[in-house]
């Protein structure tokens, strides 16, 4: 036989082999839509549900697991990066939003108009939402009032609100970020009060420690080693999902749909073994003074709020930057609202922590009129919602819907056009 001849039959083999393969493939993809029938397979929708907070009844590795593919993978545009001084803050991306000093804000810190008259909101994430709800429309509208009642106000053009709170930030994280970040602003606002009750680290690091310290900066090598692995396990999970939804072909294959389905069960089934072992090392001897136990990780939390919210007002007055303090609103707060059925339905839950959380509130609460008393500009918001009841919350944490955002504005802005009326 001649190489020519020889070659072409080579050839043939090839394409035949390759035809019966694909013949293979079709006739397995008609079977599987047998099963399936004509479904579209959204796997860009599995991804954005991966991130979202999982419910009050889900198990401890289903919310942790939405805690990193939320915080901590290259899927999500909130991912946090450490920070020397303030712990964390989000991964820069200025292009979505997120300015390069590592926080919520399209605006650059570093290039502040200087002839605007500009608030700091600081806080954790009920903090980032208002700041991020609030409009040019609504600043314009404040600086009205304020420019009717007092002539300083003649000289700015423009009212300038920047977001310097982040998700899960607690004391003394926003003293911090107030002092890093006072010659940028006029004046400030702090509303918090909900991480200072629920966000911990366990028994490990001491309470002055910002939430996500374990995933950030243990010291337990076992316990990094396996963090990292989960970290990489979700992220090639997520990975794998995208690249069949970036294809045009394997996206609408049920075949690969049936074969995604069998994949995605084998890695949820090793990333819990990964979690289960994570468990075991995640409360080590520490060579920190932290918490005895959980009691007294409890007392700490709200002695801290207590000493940094009147170290934050203290430095702020004395580099003449007024500031004012709120304690945010919950659902759990006793006789605080009257619930909307969709809040009774689908944002409250009556577990052990939410039972906690109402009573450590009113602890808080108590610190706040003690404050008040002593002429420290701190107000309690937990009953602004008292008289309304439309639903005003979002989730069953802590986070308030537009109209809930609006009356919050609403108290806030009448507390800020009080303060320069009678300054």
């Amino acid at each position: 036989m001649s190489t020519g001849a020889y070659f072409i039959k080579k050839i043939i083999h090839i394409l035949l082999s390759v035809l019966i393969f694909l013949s293979l493939v079709i006739t397995f993809d008609c079977i599987a839509y047998l099963f399936y029938g004509d479904q579209t397979h959204n796997y860009k929708l599995y991804v954005k549900r991966s991130k979202k907070i999982s419910s009050e009844n889900s198990s401890s590795f289903t919310k942790d697991s939405s805690l990193i593919t939320r915080n901590f993978t290259q899927f999500t545009n909130e991912r946090k990066i450490a920070h020397p001084y303030l712990g964390y803050t989000f991964y820069p991306s200025p292009e979505i939003g997120f300015n390069r000093d590592g926080f919520r804000d399209f605006t650059d810190f570093q290039k502040i108009n200087s002839a605007n008259f500009v608030i700091g909101i600081f806080g954790g994430s009920v903090a980032s939402e208002f700041a991020r709800s609030l409009s040019d429309k609504d600043a314009a509208s404040l600086l009205g009032k304020l420019s009717e009642i007092n002539p300083i106000f003649h000289n700015f053009p423009n009212i300038k609100f920047l977001n310097f709170a982040i998700s899960a930030y607690k004391q003394p994280q926003q003293f911090i970020a107030a002092t890093l970040f006072s010659k940028n602003i006029n004046f400030s606002i702090n509303i918090d009060g909900y991480n200072e009750i629920v966000t911990s680290n366990g028994l490990e690091y001491p309470t002055l420690f910002p939430q996500y310290s374990p995933l950030l900066y243990s010291k337990n090598d076992v316990y990094l080693k396996k963090y990292f692995m989960l970290q990489e396990a979700i992220n090639n999970r997520l990975n794998f999902t995208l690249q069949i939804k970036e294809s045009k072909l394997l996206s609408k294959s049920k075949l690969v749909h049936l074969f995604w389905k069998s994949y995605l069960k084998l890695s949820k089934h090793k990333e819990k073994e990964i979690y289960l072992n994570l468990k075991k090392h995640k409360v080590a001897n520490s060579n920190y003074y932290s918490p005895k136990d959980y009691n007294h990780a409890r007392s700490n939390k709200a002695n801290v709020w207590k000493e940094y919210i009147k170290k934050q007002y203290d430095f702020l007055n004395s580099q003449k930057i007024p500031s004012l303090f709120f304690l945010q609103p919950n659902q759990y707060v006793k006789n605080s609202k009257k619930y909307s059925n969709e809040e009774l339905q689908k944002f409250i839950f009556t577990s052990n922590k939410n039972v906690f959380v109402s009573k450590e509130y009113e602890n808080l609460k108590k610190i706040t009129l003690n404050f008040n008393q002593s002429g420290l500009p701190i107000f309690d918001l937990t009953k602004i919602f008292s008289n309304t009841k439309a639903t005003t919350y979002r989730d069953n944490i802590c986070h308030l819907n537009k109209l809930g955002n609006k009356i919050m504005k609403a108290h806030i802005f009448k507390k800020i056009i009080h303060h320069y009326k009678n300054n």
